[in-house]
């Protein structure tokens, strides 16, 4: 069986991608990689599909852990259509779907795992993030329908994501919580409005890419705390 190797894409410093990077060598000596466009080792540019398709004929992951994403906020009815709708569709929907079709034509029928980080936003509805909710809810119903796909065809891809809520601390939350300034609570979670401890979300998404069990092909597992 071939030894697990993780290409972790979006792993900024105190993001939840570097903490499940960290869980994943430290805890279970899994030869992991971390890419992304700021300051990660491997330079890859999310939005290019063949640049994506370059790095992972180089590097050979077998998992790929993809937390790509922005989040801008505004109001649907000032939206500039042009820019951060377009954006935002860019960063959250189209950038993970290259990479996962970059990947899918690298492994060329080999077995992979390929996770995407949405958001429970795709499901709540959230005041002057139109756009964002909107490209979150396209990033989980395009995994969940790349997923039949590969199933169809009999590839041995497994896909699938997790739709998070707040968490505590990622460079995300900071920019958030300065953008709605400290009044306004981040979340609805049930323990901590704050949101959650990242590194506890960190433990479970590396347990589940490795285990990589096949009930979890094609699903969006919300992981929020309960929010509503």
């Amino acid at each position: 069986m071939t030894e697990p190797r993780v290409l972790v894409i979006g792993a900024r410093k105190g993001s939840l991608g570097q903490l499940v990077a960290d869980e994943l060598v430290l805890k279970h000596e899994v030869v992991t990689y971390t890419a992304g466009i700021t300051t990660e080792p491997i330079h890859l540019d999310a939005s290019d599909y063949y640049s994506a398709l370059e790095r992972f004929n180089s590097i050979e992951p077998t998992h790929i852990l993809c937390t790509v994403g922005l989040n801008q906020g505004g109001p649907f009815y000032e939206s500039d259509w042009c820019g951060v709708a377009q954006d935002l569709m860019e960063a959250n929907y189209l950038s993970p779907m290259k990479l996962l079709a970059a990947f899918e034509a690298y492994l060329s029928g080999m077995p992979g795992t390929f996770v995407g980080i949405s958001s429970n936003s795709a499901h709540i509805a959230r005041s002057s993030s139109a756009a964002y909710c909107a490209s979150k809810a396209a990033l989980s119903m395009g995994l969940r329908c790349a997923a039949r796909d590969v199933s169809r065809v009999g590839k041995p891809l497994k896909i699938w994501g997790y739709e998070l809520g707040a968490m505590v601390g990622t460079p995300m939350t900071k920019e958030v919580r300065t953008r709605l300034g400290k009044d306004v609570p981040m979340s609805r979670q049930l323990t901590d409005p704050a949101g959650m401890p990242t590194a506890a979300v960190a433990r479970v998404v590396a347990r589940d890419l490795l285990d990589a069990s096949p009930v979890l092909h094609g699903c969006m597992v919300r992981l929020d705390n309960g929010e509503q």
